[in-house]
């Protein structure tokens, strides 16, 4: 079933390091009961959307909570993250801006009323939401969620996030209020060369040894031609051989993890020459035997010439 959005986004967001929390603070969203006590015919599924932007990393951690100023169980209050007699009726669930959705609360065991002040984090230290009995209603405190909100890892964070509730049996009620979603950026991290591009690099000749340096991530800087000089020079490791003349393009890419996007790739270009062509060596004329006797003669004549004046 479709989701139907109700309600206007409201963004209050407060960054630091590479966080932020982003706040709904738009109008009470009602959500519908369900048709019967069975479970099998639920209300229509709404949502209290907020708009996230300004952000320039893939997610690392998403938390969330409903929120509320202060709380109580009694029915139809106002002043709670969501208003609900019955919480045991409602299905929450976290929607990306991709599309990825996180039920974070199903059907818990608690008949009580009211969620407010309630953190949904994978690595709080609290019991799962799931736990949750109804002699504690008001439902607060830190939980771990239905299902890990670490799906969102990696995603890209800009865009309309929504908490989604919706009721699956009938006679309780109530509203989507306040929610915040808080989310961890990855850092990023960057590519510098260390070694610096050979010059006059000729074909055949020495190999060139490429080094760089990389991010916190601390993965390899994995080194490669560019399919666009694969003809001219080719690597193994990091070891750079010169095969043609022409551009030799070197990409140099890093893989991040958890923490740490992937580094952009950078690349190092040269130029590669053809191996010089010594110029030819002209050869010394040599003098065949008729040569030689004329030679002999000529020199003969003026000996002889010159022995007469003499």
């Amino acid at each position: 079933m479709k989701s139907k959005v109700v309600g206007v986004a409201l963004l209050a967001c407060c960054a630091w390091a590479n966080a932020a929390s982003f706040s709904y603070t738009g109008p009470a969203v009602p959500i519908p009961d369900g048709a019967d006590l069975s479970g099998n015919n639920p209300g229509a599924a709404v949502s209290a959307p907020i708009t996230v932007s300004g952000l320039t990393q893939p997610i690392a951690k998403v938390t969330m909570s409903i929120d509320g100023q202060t709380c109580t169980a009694t029915a139809g209050a106002t002043t709670v993250g969501i208003d609900h007699t019955f919480v045991n009726d409602l299905r929450i669930s976290l929607r990306s801006p991709a599309g990825t959705t996180v039920v974070v609360i199903q059907n818990t065991d608690g008949s009580g009323n009211n969620l407010c002040q309630v953190v949904l984090d994978d690595d709080s230290s609290g019991p799962s939401i799931q736990t949750v009995v109804t002699a504690s209603a008001p439902f607060t405190g830190n939980y771990t969620p239905n299902a890990p909100l670490s799906a969102f890892m990696g995603e890209d964070a800009n865009g309309v996030w929504a908490l989604q509730a919706q009721d699956f049996f009938s006679q309780d009620t109530g509203s989507i209020r306040a929610w915040t979603i808080n989310i961890t950026e990855m850092q990023a991290q960057a590519i510098t060369f260390t070694s610096a591009a050979p010059v006059g690099a000729v074909v055949g000749g020495s190999p060139y040894a490429v080094t760089a340096t990389g991010g916190g991530s601390n993965n390899p800087v994995v080194f490669s031609i560019d399919s666009s000089a694969s003809a001219v020079c080719s690597i193994a490791g990091s070891n750079v051989t010169f095969l043609a003349p022409g551009t030799c393009v070197i990409n140099a890419n890093q893989a991040g993890n958890d923490e740490y996007s992937a580094a952009p790739q950078v690349q190092q270009t040269f130029q590669v020459a053809a191996v010089p062509v010594p110029k030819p060596i002209t050869a010394v004329p040599t003098l065949g035997e008729w040569s030689l006797i004329l030679l002999a003669a000529i020199a003969g004549a003026l000996g002889l010439r010159a022995q007469r004046r003499s």
